[in-house]
């Protein structure tokens, strides 16, 4: 089920789910339908010419492979053994496409932020570009996210809100189809299998509005 595809009553929860999630401090996100325009749009006019640089290093498709991540940037001497930047003015450019296919994308993202901080101080620059996968995450295309992201996005509040997220979805499903009615069961069997612990999580992150979507929509496309 894409986002665009989404019913009224997920929008309502999961601006439940977001409070729910802040702990000091009231994050209430606008949740809101957004197209591959939107997104272009967001990014349009961010810097695309660099002059007098001292060294490149691009990266491609990492989807996921943190591992893999981190062995390029210390082949390349981007960072140190305790992955901080040591590269001073080089910039570094990831081509987009960190999630999908691999379980720690998260954790690619969240450290190229950290990088995207420790390079400036040091007159470099972390670019890091939109990637098609970076966008289907963000319009609700989910079909090659890795069931290892919603388990990395797991805790004790996440059978909860599961519960809560399948008991909506089963609600709405028999009210499009009342046959479905017959055998809740099966079908609540199915969707759990659909919608795994981490789901909701995932969703609160990646959704427009929500804090990985906002970092990557400030992106260069």
């Amino acid at each position: 089920m894409r986002v665009t595809e989404h019913p009224c009553w997920f929008f309502r929860f999961m601006s439940v789910v977001v409070r729910t999630l802040a702990t000091s401090v009231l994050l209430v996100l606008p949740l809101v339908l957004i197209s591959p325009t939107t997104l272009i749009a967001k990014v349009h006019g961010s810097k695309a010419h660099w002059t007098d640089l001292e060294r490149i290093v691009a990266i491609g498709d990492l989807h996921g492979d943190y591992a893999q991540y981190q062995k390029l940037l210390k082949l390349n001497e981007i960072v140190d053994d305790q992955g901080h930047w040591q590269a001073g003015r080089t910039h570094l450019v990831q081509l987009g496409d960190v999630p999908d296919r691999g379980p720690d994308s998260l954790q690619i993202l969240r450290h190229l932020m950290q990088l995207q901080k420790e390079a400036s101080k040091s007159g470099g620059v972390v670019h890091t570009l939109i990637g098609n996968h970076e966008a289907m995450n963000i319009l609700g295309d989910l079909r090659y996210v890795h069931r290892g992201e919603y388990t990395a996005l797991t805790t004790r509040k996440s059978a909860r809100l599961q519960k809560n997220y399948l008991a909506k979805v089963l609600a709405h499903r028999i009210k499009t189809d009342p046959t479905l009615d017959k055998d809740q069961d099966a079908l609540m069997a199915q969707l759990a299998k659909q919608y795994p612990p981490g789901y909701v999580e995932h969703r609160v992150l990646w959704q427009p509005g929500g804090e990985i979507a906002k970092w990557v929509a400030g992106n260069p496309a």
